[in-house]
């Protein structure tokens, strides 16, 4: 930051201080994760009223700027994923597969883990679809 301390006299100006305050670079804990960060292969487990449902899905995220692809496999499915990466926010759609369309939408937590909501797309079960996601190594 440079400040300027100017000291007005009747009919002209004149400087009286000029000084120059070297602020603190932002600290890395505060930027948002890269966008790669998320790459890889994860563990997500869906939750209806805060209770496991089923198995757990594999989800292996590609990263290409803020665009996500990639694919989440159970036991008996394998579905195509496309989403977006904005910030710590993540959102992605599973569709191909033979449980219909689902939306994911979550917080980058870490660099392992995600956090969110869920939406069935189709089908009639009602409450509240979170999950949460962990990297496997």
């Amino acid at each position: 930051m440079i400040g300027i301390e100017l000291e007005q006299v009747p009919s002209k100006v004149s400087v009286r201080n000029i000084w120059i305050k070297k602020l603190p670079a932002p600290s890395a804990a505060s930027a948002p994760p890269a966008y790669d960060s998320i790459a890889g292969n994860w563990k997500l487990k869906p939750q209806l009223d805060s209770i496991e449902m089923g198995d757990p899905q594999m989800c292996t995220f590609v990263v290409k700027e803020q665009h996500l692809t990639g694919s989440c496999r159970s036991e008996d499915d394998s579905q195509d994923l496309t989403g977006e990466i904005h910030g710590k926010s993540v959102s992605w759609q599973l569709s191909g597969g033979r449980s219909g369309s689902t939306m994911f939408t979550g917080t980058i937590n870490s660099d392992s883990s995600i956090t969110g909501t869920y939406e069935v797309q189709q089908g009639t079960i009602l409450g509240d679809f979170t999950f949460t996601a962990r990297r496997v190594e």
